[in-house]
């Protein structure tokens, strides 16, 4: 049944096809990625080391710091190492840097979201050019042809809307992830900022 459905789809089921297996995977990755990001947040530790250094126990600080995979937290380590004290523009950069990855494959997805609905709404035209060459000058000549243009037009336009939405649907929630990470992160450093 499926392969009948893709079938009566004619030639753009294939790009359509390829669209969604690159959409699955990209939302795959991210909701991986997302999954262990999460993870690293550490407030707590964020907490201690900001009073550690607004004690100027800098050396501890960093020591507790250690092998902390919490952004924030990388990015105060990181400006120490390069300056040896807290720089608030080394900071801004050094956030603007770890962030890239929460975007990564954002702008695949968008180029997705957007080709899909295109690419159904050009089998929709050509199934119905198919559609009227069937009916021929004396009108209904090939039924079976007017048919098959017309299941084609259907076919890869609720394909074309389908994976577009699907994708749009998780495309808004991580941009949504990527935008509160990025408050949280410059909340957190803006903790920091206050001790230069």
């Amino acid at each position: 049944m499926l392969r009948d459905f893709l079938l009566a789809g004619g030639p753009l089921v294939v790009p359509l096809i390829l669209c969604s297996v690159i959409g699955l995977a990209v939302v795959l990755e991210r909701l991986v990625y997302w999954l262990n990001y999460k993870n690293q947040f550490d407030s707590v530790l964020v907490e201690k080391v900001y009073f550690l250094m607004s004690q100027n126990r800098v050396t501890d600080a960093l020591q507790k710091i250690g092998d902390s995979q919490d952004p924030s937290l990388m990015c105060v380590k990181r400006c120490f190492e390069a300056h040896q004290k807290i720089k608030p523009l080394t900071l801004e950069s050094m956030a603007s840097q770890s962030l890239k990855p929460t975007r990564k494959f954002e702008r695949t997805l968008e180029t997705i979201i957007t080709i899909a609905p295109l690419l159904g709404i050009l089998g929709t035209v050509l199934g119905i050019i198919i559609s009227f060459q069937g009916a021929g000058p004396n009108g209904m000549n090939n039924p079976s042809a007017m048919m098959t243009g017309l299941s084609q037009a259907l076919v890869t336009t609720a394909l074309g809307l389908g994976i577009s939405i699907v994708l749009l649907v998780f495309h808004n929630y991580f941009v949504k992830l990527s935008d509160s990470t990025k408050e949280k992160l410059e909340e957190e450093l803006t903790l920091f900022e206050e001790l230069a």
